[in-house]
C-alpha cells in the first residue's frame, strides 16, 4: 500500500515528503480504534477495484486520489463525515502544490460517496460503484462486512440499528440498478441484490 500511494504522488509530482505524507494522512488515521471496516483494507479494496476500472476513467488520478482520501475522517455518530474527508482531501492535494482544479475535482468527487445524488461524470459515478462494490462480493466477505458495520455502531441500540441498516439497504435494492456503469452491473449486481435481500431478511429476524 506504501508503494501504491508514494507512486501515485510522484506520478503527480507532489511537493511532499512521500514517506512521512503515507503515515501521517493514511495509515495512522485508517487505523483508529472506530474503524471495524472503514480502514485501510477498504481502500485496498477499492484500490483493487479502481485497477480493474480504470480504463472507463476520464481523470484516473483524480479518481485514485478520491479512493484513498475518501473515508479518511470517519465519526458513525456525526453525519458529515463525507463533507470533511473532502475537505482534508481539497487541503491536502493543495498543501502538496497539486493544483486547485485538481483539488476541487478530488473534493467533488469524495462528495458522491455520500449516496445522495446522482452523478453526471463517468468518474462520479466510478468512484460510486468501487464504493459499492462490496455489496457485491462473495456471500462470507459480505457477511464479514455486515458484522464490522455492526461494531462501527455499536454505541446504537440493537432494533434502532436494525431499523436503520434494513432502511439503508432498502434503498439500494429499491434503485433500478445498484451499481451505474455496465462495467460493476455486469460484475457485482445480481450477487449485491442477493446479498441485500438476505441482510434485509436476517435484519427482520427476532433473537
Amino acid at each position: 500500500m506504501r508503494k501504491r500511494y508514494v507512486k501515485l504522488l510522484r506520478r503527480l509530482n507532489a511537493e511532499i515528503d512521500l514517506q512521512k505524507s503515507f503515515d501521517l494522512t493514511n495509515l495512522i488515521i485508517y487505523s483508529g480504534p472506530n474503524r471495524a471496516y472503514h480502514n485501510l483494507n477498504h481502500i485496498k479494496e477499492c484500490l483493487d477495484e479502481f485497477e480493474t476500472s480504470k480504463h472507463l476513467a476520464e481523470k484516473p488520478d483524480e479518481l485514485e486520489m478520491a479512493i484513498w482520501y475518501h473515508d479518511i475522517i470517519y465519526d458513525t455518530e456525526k453525519k458529515d463525515n463525507e463533507e470533511e474527508s473532502a475537505k482534508f482531501a481539497y487541503d491536502i492535494c493543495k498543501s502538496i502544490k497539486l493544483s486547485k482544479i485538481f483539488a476541487q475535482r478530488v473534493h467533488d468527487l469524495i462528495l458522491f460517496t455520500k449516496h445522495n445524488k446522482l452523478p453526471d461524470i463517468i468518474d462520479g459515478k466510478l468512484i460510486i460503484d468501487i464504493d459499492l462494490s462490496i455489496l457485491g462480493k462473495p456471500s462470507e466477505r459480505f457477511n464479514e462486512y455486515e458484522k464490522s458495520i455492526r461494531k462501527e455502531y455499536s454505541w446504537v441500540s440493537e432494533q434502532y440499528f436494525r431499523d436503520g441498516r434494513s432502511s439503508i439497504l432498502h434503498g439500494f435494492l429499491d434503485r433500478p440498478s445498484i451499481y451505474l456503469t455496465e462495467f460493476f452491473q455486469k460484475k457485482y449486481e445480481s450477487s449485491a441484490r442477493k446479498n441485500l435481500a438476505n441482510s434485509i431478511k436476517n435484519l427482520k429476524r427476532i433473537n
